[in-house]
């Protein structure tokens, strides 16, 4: 069952690959503004995976 048949009061949008790629790169100049108690809200749960940023946090980090 898809979001649209459980939530008919949802819009649909349609989006090509192009505008996609325009919206990516207009945020990469422009930034992106998020909302406080969205931000709080993804804060709170990359909390726990974080780690601490040092010298051997970061040895292991990307391909070898």
């Amino acid at each position: 069952m898809t979001r649209q048949v459980e939530q008919p009061e949802l819009q649909r949008f349609e989006i090509s690959a192009a505008q996609l790629a325009a919206n990516y790169n207009q945020a990469l100049e422009q930034g992106i503004e998020v909302d406080p108690g969205q931000w709080d809200a993804l804060n709170a749960a990359a909390w726990p995976i974080l780690v601490r940023s040092d010298t051997q946090s970061r040895s292991g980090a990307g391909p070898m």
